[in-house]
């Protein structure tokens, strides 16, 4: 129970926990990235692609979340 209420705490605050598969070597811009891409991914996912909601969490402004989505060809999930 501890680490579910310490995981549930952090979500509350806007603490999020990734993971990043990466190939060691490739280079910190592949890094840096594949994190942006799944932490934007995660926050539209959850939003339901809101890109103002989206945007707003992100702490950036619309336009460059649309760049990062058109950088990225991110796209809803057709189950949504």
């Amino acid at each position: 129970m501890l680490f579910l209420d310490t995981e549930q705490e952090l979500k509350n605050r806007g603490v999020e926990q990734l993971e990043i598969t990466i190939e060691v070597g490739k280079g910190l811009q592949d890094i840096r990235e594949k994190a942006e891409k799944n932490l934007i991914m995660k926050i539209l996912n959850d939003t339901g692609f809101n890109v103002y909601k989206s945007a707003k969490i992100l702490g950036v402004k619309r336009e460059s979340l649309y760049y990062f989505i058109k950088k990225f060809n991110l796209v809803r999930d057709k189950d949504d």
